[in-house]
């Protein structure tokens, strides 16, 4: 926009009403999502960032493209971007990514996720294998935490045993009648016997 045009827009924006100034606001506000998805990328690996082909650390900016800053290996002279190596190099639509994220989070099927984020249903299906390869792939070394651990009851089953239904003959009557499939439990969480 030029410099004239916004001081003419500028001027408009007195006459503008309360709630048109809180719309304008908001939208001003809120920041691209392809920036949101280029912002997550790359902070990733920017404290520690090394080459994907030769794992030289000497690398320098070396311009963009396709929305992703690029970069330059002195060693290898080799260029690359935050997505080089990974399973979600070459991929397209990078502004879709946090729907179809939140889509494959929600288990939906690949037709419902193509619907929510405006592609192919091919494209949806490359992107969930890719995103689940990724997420393969980036498993942490080291777990930590508070882990919690329950219980289960599960009833016991005789099904096809010949000491049920043939006991031997030292051993006495089995301790409790069949149970037949569906039949209710004694006690909640605990299997009757």
């Amino acid at each position: 926009m030029e410099a004239r045009q916004f001081q003419a827009l500028l001027g408009q924006l007195a006459s503008v009403s309360d709630r048109q100034r809180a719309t304008l606001q908001r939208v001003l506000s809120e920041r691209p999502v392809g920036e949101a998805v280029r912002e997550l990328l790359e902070s990733k690996h920017a404290d520690q960032r090394q080459c994907p082909h030769c794992g030289s650390k000497h690398v320098v900016a070396w311009g963009s493209a396709h929305g992703l800053h690029r970069h330059r290996c002195r060693d290898c002279r080799r260029t690359f971007n935050a997505l080089t190596g990974t399973a979600l190099a070459r991929l397209r639509h990078k502004e879709h990514w946090l729907t179809f994220g939140a889509a494959l989070q929600d288990a939906v099927s690949v037709r419902e996720s193509a619907s929510r984020c405006g592609v192919a249903t091919s494209t949806a299906f490359r992107w969930r294998h890719r995103f689940l390869r990724a997420a393969k792939a980036d498993k942490p070394a080291k777990l930590g935490g508070i882990v919690e651990a329950d219980e289960t009851f599960f009833r016991r089953s005789y099904k096809g045993s010949r000491q049920w239904k043939r006991p031997p003959p030292d051993a006495g009557p089995p301790a409790r009648q069949p149970r037949h499939r569906g039949a209710p439990t004694g006690r909640r969480g605990h299997a009757a016997r």
